[in-house]
């Protein structure tokens, strides 16, 4: 199976549409009608297809019918696409600061936490769904990544590097093969 999509976009590719709640779909069964599909695979668009998901998952795949489905979203224009991975972020620091490591001590982990949910939010409408997060003040992407796999608010999915260090003390479990670390 296909893993969910993230993000329709406009034909010039910049301007994500999202749902209120940072763009993630909410739904159990999700239609989208009329989309152009990326298939990154085959390295194509798939033109004009009307797109049923299940789950966070591509369940059917039909060329366009004018058949008006209940609440279906019209896609004229726009495109369907994977979500996109950075795999060198630091959430806590957006590239303004010119002494981020002094800023960030200086705001306190609190404020540290809400950037970075910030930064989190901000990745996912613009349709990166996966970062990995390499290091901050106070280890509070740590605890960022633990609220964030309890489903307290949609945003990205979130690996740390130090996640990545922990493989010989068994800190962590793998789900489609992707490191999870054990955090209640």
């Amino acid at each position: 199976m296909i893993r969910c999509p993230s993000l329709l976009f406009d034909s010039n590719f910049d301007t994500p549409i999202t749902t209120d709640k940072g763009g993630i779909m909410l739904m159990q069964e999700v239609y989208f009608c009329n989309v152009n599909v990326v298939d990154v695979k085959k390295k194509r668009i798939i033109q004009r297809q009307d797109v049923t998901m299940k789950n966070g998952k591509i369940a059917s795949l039909i060329p366009h019918t004018e058949k008006k489905i209940s609440g279906a979203i019209d896609c004229t224009g726009k495109y369907l696409c994977p979500g996109l991975m950075d795999m060198h972020v630091h959430l806590v620091w957006d590239g303004t600061l010119a002494d981020p490591v002094t800023a960030n001590i200086a705001e306190g982990p609190y404020v540290a936490m809400f950037r970075a949910l910030h930064a989190a939010q901000e990745y996912l409408c613009r349709g990166i769904t996966v970062v990995r997060d390499v290091g901050c003040n106070e280890d509070v992407t740590i605890y960022l990544a633990a609220a964030m796999r309890k489903n307290w608010f949609g945003v990205v999915r979130l690996f740390l590097v130090a996640e990545l260090l922990l493989v010989h003390m068994d800190m962590f479990l793998l789900s489609d093969g992707l490191p999870i670390p054990m955090m209640s």
